[in-house]
């Protein structure tokens, strides 16, 4: 959309335009079809997505019901969900409906099946109660949104570039999926529907 708009910029914003997407590394059309086999392959529902994501909000939720930071982002590194929201935008720039529908219910059941295990384990540990923890995951900001955003494009180019593929642990830590959805559950399952609200808006 830009590049058609650029006949009507001068040429020295024409010049600038160039130079500076001239820096970003492009892919080759084999290093294209690994990413989409990649990201298609993650956001197939499989036994492995459901078994690491049931961990994973296990983990979150007991870390956050035992106001443990640490805890919480093991669960974080686990979590395979964001992977299949990667999925969903990577379908809408390829234009592929099918794909887009196939990501989004495996992001569905996962949102769901952590919503779920933050519910289930809230019950079964005794003397549950809201700590600081759930708390700070149940306020979300316009701050978070900018994470959520900055986090997204991380992610992105580091699953095109194999050379910072190690970066995606970082940013599933910063990009916590996983703790607010389990809070989600937490909250339902404690009877405060603020906590499950405030954590939905900060997913």
């Amino acid at each position: 959309i830009v590049r058609q708009r650029l006949g009507h910029l001068g040429s020295f914003w024409r010049r600038l335009w160039v130079r500076v997407f001239g820096l970003a590394p492009h892919l080759t059309v084999q290093e294209q079809a690994e990413v989409q086999k990649v990201v298609r392959r993650g956001s197939r529902p499989s036994p492995d997505f459901y078994i690491t994501l049931t961990l994973a909000a296990g983990l979150a939720s007991l870390g956050l019901l035992m106001n443990s930071p640490t805890i919480v982002i093991g669960a974080m590194l686990v979590a395979p969900l964001m992977t299949a929201i990667l999925g969903m935008g990577f379908a809408v720039v390829l234009g592929d409906l099918r794909f887009l529908w196939g990501a989004a219910a495996t992001a569905l059941r996962g949102m769901v099946l952590a919503i779920l295990m933050g519910f289930v384990v809230s019950l079964i540990v005794p003397g549950s109660v809201i700590t600081d923890a759930i708390r700070s995951t149940a306020q979300p900001s316009l701050f978070d949104l900018v994470v959520a955003l900055l986090a997204g494009a991380a992610a992105a180019y580091a699953l095109c570039r194999h050379d910072v593929s190690a970066a995606l642990v970082g940013v599933a830590v910063a990009g916590s999926l996983t703790p607010p959805l389990t809070t989600v559950g937490i909250g339902i399952s404690l009877g405060d529907l603020s906590i499950a609200w405030g954590a939905g808006l900060m997913f």
